[in-house]
């Protein structure tokens, strides 16, 4: 994405109350502000298959450099993190 689509598209969101944060788990750009921005906070990465949940989780337990709990709910998200996975650093 180029930095006039960037600049354009950090307006509208600022402009609803939001600080838009951008980055690539292709090339790893943003990644140590996002795992910085998610540090002793529980976030949900939620999308369709094969639009690259795991592979960002992965890519932001490398940036982090911190251990990570890990829960993945598949089809049933009334059933709270039925497996839990402890990721050390």
């Amino acid at each position: 994405m180029d930095e006039d689509a960037k600049r354009e598209i950090r307006g509208a969101l600022q402009a609803w109350g939001y600080q838009p944060t951008f980055f690539s788990v292709a090339t790893g750009e943003g990644l140590g502000e996002v795992a910085a921005l998610l540090k002793d906070k529980v976030a949900v990465i939620a999308g369709p298959s094969g639009v690259g949940k795991s592979s960002l989780i992965n890519r932001l337990h490398l940036a982090a450099d911190q251990d990570m709990y890990v829960c993945v709910v598949y089809r049933n998200p009334i059933r709270l993190c039925p497996s839990a996975m402890h990721v050390p650093s």
